[in-house]
């Protein structure tokens, strides 16, 4: 596994080459989730940081509670085990792969965090995560043919501290995953991708990375289960979605893990808010209601979908004969 306290600079200073860092967690009270992703354009010394939390479910609107997005923010000093940014976010290790501190105060002033990211098992890499024949030399959405390999790194956590939203106040005590990946960007159309979580309490935790194959049918790419205390592989799983173009709908997974246990859980989507998050990139957050065995757990899944691919859908169904 590779280094998690500097940046990787290919000797070629190719300007597609990025790193990126993603940390989340829902708080105790309505259920705020907040994600907090940053985009570290190496060779470029800029960042791209944005900061989201949707309406939780006390909100009968489909929106977010607050978002802000900023682009081309100088690195300067930081690395990846030390990151201070011009928006007011900075994240620290001690050590790495192990307690993340998260501080984070809005330029605008609504908004304040600090949380404690606490590694629950072992981080996985993109070999551990993978589902095929054999893993992948880098990451299949974001490296380009004539780059260098890309990978990824993603660890289950446990998160508690505070959010404030103007002058209320929220407990965060969850569980949560945290991510890293590195490679190239590409400017061709990709398919829709969705990560879905789901923490059953300590008993369950389900992580999955899924490709669009058909418009009803993910092919899942790389997945982890966390159970009895231990992070486990996933040999087989399967997603499948019936949803609408909010991404709102139904959705049914089938997992099994590397000591054989199969997991059959389904779920209710509901979009709670849509944003453009990169060049023509939509991403809408939804939150899952899920069940397995008759356990429930609130999830949530994060759909990125090409803004080019939403259009060529949108311009057929125009054109289909049943279209009003």
């Amino acid at each position: 596994m590779r280094a998690s306290t500097s940046f990787t600079r290919p000797a070629f200073r190719d300007p597609r080459w990025h790193e990126r860092l993603e940390f989340s967690c829902v708080t105790t009270r309505e259920d705020l989730r907040a994600s907090f992703v940053i985009d570290f354009l190496t060779n470029l010394d800029v960042a791209d940081c944005w900061v989201a939390i949707d309406a939780g479910r006390s909100c009968p609107q489909t929106d977010f509670e607050f978002t802000d997005s900023q682009i081309h923010l100088p690195i300067d000093g930081s690395q990846l085990s030390n990151v201070r940014l011009s928006n007011g976010l900075t994240i620290e290790a001690a050590p790495a792969l192990h307690h993340y501190t998260l501080e984070y105060l809005s330029v605008c002033g609504r908004v304040a965090a600090r949380l404690e990211f606490r590694a629950r098992t072992r981080a996985a890499d993109q070999d551990f995560t993978f589902i095929g024949d054999a893993a992948s030399s880098g990451d299949e959405g974001m490296a380009a043919d004539d780059a260098a390999p890309g990978g990824r790194i993603d660890q289950p956590m446990h998160v508690t501290g505070e959010l404030r939203i103007d002058d209320s106040f929220f407990t965060v005590d969850c569980h949560s995953n945290r991510s890293h990946e590195w490679g190239t960007t590409t400017s061709l159309p990709q398919p829709s991708a969705s990560v879905d979580e789901m923490h059953f309490s300590d008993e369950l935790t389900v992580y999955l990375d899924t490709r669009e194959v058909r418009e009803t049918w993910n092919s899942v790419e790389h997945a982890y289960v966390v159970r009895k205390g231990r992070i486990r592989a996933v040999k087989a799983a399967m997603a499948v979605y019936d949803t609408s173009d909010t991404g709102a709908g139904k959705v049914r997974y089938e997992i099994t893990d590397d000591a054989d246990d199969t997991y059959r859980i389904s779920g209710s989507l509901t979009s709670t808010g849509q944003m453009i998050s990169g060049p023509n990139e939509l991403t809408a957050v939804r939150r899952i209601v899920a069940d397995w065995n008759g356990r429930t757990a609130l999830g949530f899944s994060t759909l990125v979908s090409d803004i080019r691919e939403i259009q060529r859908r949108r311009r057929a169904h125009r054109h289909s004969p049943n279209s009003s």
